[in-house]
């Protein structure tokens, strides 16, 4: 996902589509740009903690929500603002 677009093959498969649509939205909440500082920064917090890029990538915040939610296809519509934080 690149602000505004979300970018997909024609093989990926709807759980993927939803996952880019969730970090859509949390892109959105945040107004994009400090949406991928706070990314970046918390991939790099996570590189230092676990130092192998798997585990750096897999607990970003925006990450553990989108793989959380990306198998409910209501999620968006009941998603409450900032729920990466919970």
């Amino acid at each position: 996902m690149i602000f505004p677009f979300i970018v997909l093959d024609r093989q990926i498969n709807r759980n993927v589509t939803k996952h880019e649509r969730i970090h859509f939205e949390q892109a959105k909440e945040l107004l994009v740009i400090p949406y991928y500082l706070l990314y970046i920064a918390n991939y790099l917090i996570n590189l230092l903690r676990f130092l192998n890029h798997t585990d750096a990538y897999l607990n970003v915040l925006f990450e553990k929500e989108a793989y959380m939610y990306q198998h409910n296809f209501n999620y968006i519509d009941k998603r409450k603002p900032y729920a990466w934080l919970r």
